[in-house]
C-alpha cells in the first residue's frame, strides 16, 4: 500500500499531479468555525447553504462545498482512467498512464475525507477558528436632552432638571438587550416596560441582522420627577405633562430615537415595516401625519415622509423620533409604589418633585 511519504514525493510536474497539488490547496482552510452574529441572507447561495452567520461560517461552507467537488472529481477521474485502462488493448504506455492517473485521483480523494484528522493533528487550533470580527464604531454619547433631534437642539445646560432620568423604586422595568441597541445619551435608562421590552427586543435584533447596525436610541423610561420638569420647563420637543394615564415614557412604553444615525430606508423600515416608506392618509388634530403600528406594535408618533440625514438637521419635523408602544403599559405598573402630586398608585413617596 503506498504510504503518506511516497504521496508527497510524487512528481508535481506532471499533468496527472495537478490535480493532487489544487487538492492541498484546496482544503487548507480549517472546517469548524464559532457561529455568534445573527444570520444573513445570502445573495448566492454555496449548494444547499442560503444562510450564513458570518465569515468564518461562510468560509465552512466553500470548505464542504469544495471537498463534495473534489469527492466526485476524484470520482469522475477513476472512471475515466478505468476506462483508459480497459481499452489500452495491452499497451503498457496507456495502462501505466491510466494507473498514474487512478493513484492521483484517489490520493486526492483520501486528503479530501481525512483533510480534517490531519490538520487536527498537526495543531488543534487549525480546525477550530473564531469568526473574524471588526469592532464597530460606536457614536460617543452626548450631553442629555430630551430629543437630539429637535432644532434647535435643547440641552439642560443649567442642571434645572434632576441629575438622573431613572427612579430605583420602579421595580416593574425590564433592560432592553444592548446589543442590539445602541444607548445614544450619557444619562438615558434603557428600560421598558416587561411586554414592550420583549418586543422591542425582538423588532432590534431583526433590525440589526438585517442592517448590521444596532437600533441608535436617546430616552426610553424617565422618571415622573423628571417627564414634569421637562414639561414645566419646555425642555425639549414638546414633553409631556405626566399622569397617571401616561402611555409614553413614565410607563415604560416610548422609545426616542436618534434618527439622524438612521438611513432612509432604516427609518422607514422602523416606522412602517418597509424601506420604501409608507403613504400618509391621515392627520391628528395636532396636524401629526398618522400611520399604523408596525408588525411589532410600535409606532412612530409623526411619520416624516421626507426624512433624509443628508440634509441639515434631516427635514426633522415634531415628534417625528418618538416611537410609542401600542400594547399595554401602565406608570403603576412599572412604579408601583409610586404617590405624587398628579399620580398616585397607593404606595408611598417615591419620586420627589424637582
Amino acid at each position: 500500500m503506498m504510504t503518506l511519504k511516497k504521496l508527497f514525493k510524487m512528481k508535481l510536474t506532471t499533468h496527472k499531479n495537478k490535480f493532487f497539488l489544487a487538492t492541498l490547496l484546496v482544503l487548507f482552510p480549517a472546517v469548524v468555525f464559532a457561529q455568534t452574529n445573527p444570520p444573513v441572507q445570502l445573495e448566492i447561495g454555496i449548494g444547499s447553504k442560503i444562510i450564513a452567520t458570518n465569515l468564518a461560517d461562510y468560509m465552512g461552507a466553500l470548505y464542504q462545498f469544495a471537498v463534495g467537488a473534489v469527492a466526485i472529481l476524484a470520482t469522475v477521474m477513476i472512471m475515466y482512467n478505468g476506462l483508459r485502462w480497459a481499452a489500452a488493448a495491452g499497451n503498457s504506455g496507456t495502462i501505466t498512464k491510466a494507473k498514474d492517473g487512478i493513484t492521483s485521483a484517489l490520493a486526492g480523494l483520501v486528503l479530501a475525507l481525512s483533510s480534517y484528522l490531519i490538520l487536527h493533528t498537526l495543531n488543534p487550533k487549525l480546525t477550530d477558528l473564531s469568526s473574524i470580527v471588526v469592532p464597530k464604531p460606536n457614536t460617543p454619547p452626548v450631553e442629555d436632552f430630551e430629543a437630539s433631534e429637535a432644532p434647535p437642539l435643547p440641552t439642560d445646560t443649567k442642571g434645572v432638571c434632576p441629575n438622573t432620568v431613572d427612579d430605583a423604586t420602579c421595580t416593574g422595568l425590564v433592560t432592553v438587550d444592548s446589543r442590539y441597541t445602541q444607548k445614544m445619551l450619557t444619562k438615558a435608562v434603557h428600560k421598558l416596560a416587561p411586554n414592550a421590552a420583549g418586543s422591542w427586543n425582538l423588532m432590534a435584533a431583526t433590525f440589526y441582522a438585517k442592517f448590521n447596525k444596532k437600533i441608535p436610541a436617546n430616552h426610553m423610561f424617565r422618571s415622573f420627577s423628571y417627564q414634569q420638569c421637562l414639561h414645566d420647563n419646555s425642555i425639549g420637543d414638546h414633553p409631556s405633562d405626566p399622569d397617571c394615564s401616561d402611555q409614553g415614557h413614565i410607563s415604560g412604553g416610548a422609545v426616542d430615537l436618534n434618527i439622524s444615525s438612521l438611513s432612509i430606508a432604516q427609518y422607514n423600515w422602523l416606522a412602517c415595516g418597509n424601506e420604501g416608506g409608507c403613504v400618509v392618509t391621515n392627520k391628528s388634530t395636532s396636524g401629526y401625519n398618522v400611520i399604523g403600528a408596525n408588525s411589532y406594535g410600535w409606532k412612530v408618533l409623526n411619520y416624516n415622509p421626507d426624512f433624509n440625514p443628508s440634509t441639515s438637521k434631516h427635514n426633522h419635523i415634531t415628534e417625528d423620533h418618538h416611537f410609542g408602544y401600542t400594547g399595554s403599559t401602565s406608570v403603576c405598573g412599572v412604579c408601583p409604589g409610586l404617590d405624587v402630586s398628579g399620580c398616585s398608585c397607593g404606595g408611598s413617596v417615591v419620586d420627589t418633585t424637582y
